[in-house]
C-alpha cells in the first residue's frame, strides 16, 4: 500500500502549475493502482509561502487518519459486517503500517448501530471485540453498556465489573470512570428491586 498527498493553492505564483496539477489528478482518477490511496487538496487559505510546512501536516494528519478516526456503522467495509472490519485493520496494519492497529472502536461503532434493530447481532459483535481485545476495559465496559441497554442489569454488572478490574493498570481517570460506570449500574439495579 501506498500514500500520495498531494495539495496545491491559487496564489499568483501557484496558478502556472495549476494546468499539470489538474491533469496529474485526472490521470490519478483514470489510472492509479488500488494499492495507492491517494488524495488531493486545494488549499487556497495559506499563502504559498506556508504551503509546504502546511502541507506536511495535513499529509501527515491525512496518512495516519486510519489509526485516529473510527469506521463509521455505514462506512462501505462496516456495511460488510464485523469480520470485513476485522480483515480490513489486518490488511493496513501489514500492509500499510506494520504494527497492528485496533479494530476496537469500529466494531464496537458498529455493534452499537445494531443494538436497536438487531440485539443478538450488536451483542454477538461487542463479544466477539472482547475476545478480540480480551485486556481492554473499554470493550468490556461497552458490552455491559449493551446489557444495560437491554435490560439484563445483572449481566451489566457482571461485564462492568471485569472492566473495572482491567482499568486497575490504566491511570486513575480511567479507574474511576469505569468504577462510575458499575455504580450507576447497582443503582438501576436496586430500582428495580432485583
Amino acid at each position: 500500500m501506498r500514500f500520495l498527498y498531494l495539495t496545491t493553492g491559487n496564489h499568483r505564483y501557484e496558478q502556472g502549475n495549476l494546468t499539470s496539477f489538474d491533469l496529474f489528478e485526472k490521470a490519478l482518477k483514470t489510472s492509479s493502482p488500488s494499492t495507492l490511496d491517494w488524495q488531493v487538496h486545494h488549499n487556497n487559505k495559506n499563502n504559498y509561502m506556508s504551503q509546504p510546512i502546511v502541507s506536511i501536516v495535513n499529509g501527515i494528519e491525512a496518512l495516519f487518519s486510519d489509526i485516529h478516526t473510527d469506521l463509521e456503522a455505514n462506512s462501505d467495509i462496516s456495511k460488510k459486517g464485523a469480520q470485513a472490519v476485522i480483515d480490513y485493520y489486518a490488511l493496513i496494519s501489514e500492509k500499510k503500517y506494520g504494527f497492528d492497529i485496533s479494530a476496537e472502536g469500529s466494531l464496537k461503532a458498529l455493534a452499537k448501530s445494531l443494538l436497536t434493530k438487531d440485539p443478538q447481532k450488536g451483542l454477538s459483535i461487542y463479544q466477539k471485540t472482547t475476545e478480540l481485545y480480551p485486556e481492554s476495559a473499554y470493550a468490556l465496559s461497552s458490552l455491559a453498556k449493551a446489557y444495560a441497554e437491554l435490560g439484563d442489569i445483572n449481566k451489566a454488572i457482571q461485564y462492568q465489573m471485569k472492566a473495572v478490574e482491567k482499568s486497575k493498570t490504566m491511570i486513575e481517570w480511567h479507574q474511576k470512570k469505569h468504577k462510575q460506570y458499575l455504580a450507576e449500574f447497582k443503582i438501576m439495579l436496586n430500582s428495580k428491586g432485583e
